[in-house]
């Protein structure tokens, strides 16, 4: 091919047999109650750390 190097490298068949079979897992929301139940419990939680650090730009 013009422009684009020859490594020798073939594409695998599809699908490749590496790639899991199981079925894909739907991602479920907590309901805003359940939500507000864990943040409760995240923040009295002394030990817990956020997931990010606060910005305060004062």
């Amino acid at each position: 091919m013009l422009g684009y190097p020859d490594f020798g490298i073939e594409a695998p068949a599809l699908p490749s047999p590496h790639m899991s079979k199981a079925p894909k897992q739907a991602i479920v929301m907590p309901t805003p109650e359940e939500d507000e139940a864990i943040t409760a419990a995240a923040l009295s939680d002394p030990d817990a750390q956020p997931l990010t650090p606060c910005y305060d730009p004062m």
